[in-house]
């Protein structure tokens, strides 16, 4: 590219261009000698530009998926925070439900214990039915609980 400018460092004073505008002559020439430095043509400074505006897109869309991942890793937290305290509320139900059964198999224990004194083994009677339902639902509560406890 050819050079319009030289740059002599010892310019003294200045002129106006145009009055009305205020331009400095001087400021039109430093600004041509920068653009000459350079050593780009116009088009390869418009080249430049829209990469630069380019890449000020992609950035801009970059920004955007990050600020939308970082929503839905937030949105991902509650629902674990939802789930966790759901489990913690389902493993204490849980708790509960194991303390009534092992209760419930025990009084079934005993009231199978009281009933077969009355059982009258030569004939089926209401209180030996009663027996072998206790025992079958003791049998559904091992089961439950993972096993009979001795």
């Amino acid at each position: 590219m050819e050079r319009l400018i030289e740059i002599k460092t010892h310019v003294t004073g200045f002129c106006y261009a145009d009055k009305k505008e205020g331009v400095f002559v001087q400021d039109v020439f430093a600004k041509l000698a920068a653009y000459e430095d350079t050593g780009l043509t116009p088009e390869q400074i418009q080249a430049q530009q829209q990469e630069i505006d380019m890449k000020k897109i992609h950035i801009e869309l970059l920004q955007q998926g990050n600020k939308n991942y970082q929503e839905y890793a937030k949105s991902l937290e509650q629902q674990i925070d939802a789930l966790v305290a759901d489990k913690d509320e389902q493993a204490g139900k849980l708790m509960r439900y194991d303390t009534v059964l092992k209760q419930a198999r025990e009084v079934m224990n005993v009231g199978t214990q009281l009933l077969e004194k009355y059982i009258d083994r030569s004939e089926q009677t209401p209180e030996e039915d009663a027996c072998i339902e206790m025992q079958e639902t003791i049998a559904i509560i091992d089961a439950l609980l993972g096993g009979a406890e001795s």
